[in-house]
């Protein structure tokens, strides 16, 4: 909702985030699913209340756009600019899973490599399904990272605790089951 970009932009400057991770297109299915929150051209810098948010370079590949914002106050004097990286991640319908599990673990990685400050803000368009597994996710492969074994019931019960109704549907949990296995298989 752009009547939100204002207090977005507020929080990621305030909590030093340099990763948001998107996970949903713009439009799926003929529904709005996000607004542009960000500047689709390098000539044309988006203002949101005290910020000021820049295209700096965008990449693409066939599973994610990487963009480099440049967010800055607009009126601090000296100026104070960061980088941002807004990795969109493009294969992951509403209501469904990637195809495979593959490029949802590469692209998770290369979030892990670039992030430097803060934590890593993850949205899709309602905020628990494909959002929710995302976190899910990444918070086991990491913990898989560091102890080499995993429950996952024991993952998904700690974070909704946090999140009421985090991976809710059943395709969600099967995502949830081939990382598992597969992540399983390579340790």
């Amino acid at each position: 909702l752009p009547s939100t970009f204002v207090d977005f932009w507020e929080m990621i400057w305030q909590e030093r985030s340099n990763i948001i991770v998107v996970i949903t297109n713009m439009v799926e299915d003929g529904r709005r699913k996000c607004d542009q929150y960000w500047p689709s051209s390098s000539n044309t810098p988006q203002t949101h209340g005290s910020y000021q948010v820049g295209l700096v370079n965008e990449v693409s590949n066939t599973h994610f756009v990487h963009r480099i914002l440049s967010l800055r106050i607009a009126k601090c004097v000296p100026p104070t600019e960061r980088r941002v990286h807004q990795l969109h991640f493009k294969g992951w319908p509403d209501h469904g899973v990637p195809d495979t599990v593959f490029p949802l673990l590469t692209f998770m990685h290369y979030a892990a490599e670039i992030h430097s400050t803060g934590p890593i803000v993850v949205h899709c368009s309602a905020g628990v399904g494909r959002s929710g597994s995302y976190i899910l996710v990444d918070s086991m492969r990491r913990h898989l990272i560091s102890f080499r074994k995993l429950n996952i019931m024991g993952h998904l019960v700690h974070m909704r605790r946090q999140r009421e109704k985090l991976v809710q549907t059943v395709v969600s949990r099967w995502l949830l089951c081939s990382f598992a296995s597969k992540h399983k298989r390579e340790h």
